[in-house]
């Protein structure tokens, strides 16, 4: 398959996996809620990731918060397009991904 570097950032959302599979990990089929229509393409690589939460920061007297980085999760190619859909083929995992955890394009 040949890897295509996509025309704009397109952000996403893990909403399946193949046979309902619940912890995913390398070598995993999953389905996207973005497709052909949000501009991706077979071959598109894109990063999993975790957003983290915004907390209030404990050494600040004013009421200033603080929000982490999202936790990279691993790397996922696609493999077929739709319309709305995708389907991808998780390539690396770090940790244990799961239906709900975002997807973006490796620009």
């Amino acid at each position: 398959m040949e890897v295509k570097k996509p025309e704009k950032v397109i952000d996403g959302f893990i909403i399946a996996s193949i046979e309902g599979k619940v912890g995913l990990s390398e070598s995993d089929i999953v389905y996207l809620d973005k497709g052909k229509n949000s501009g991706l393409e077979q071959g598109n690589i894109m990063n999993i990731f975790r957003p983290t939460t915004t907390v209030s920061d404990p050494m600040s007297k004013e009421e200033k918060t603080i929000t982490f980085p999202p936790r990279e999760l691993g790397k996922l190619i696609i493999i077929r397009a739709e319309g709305d859909t995708s389907t991808a083929f998780i390539t690396k995992s770090r940790q244990v991904i799961y239906k709900g955890d975002r997807v973006r394009t490796v620009e």
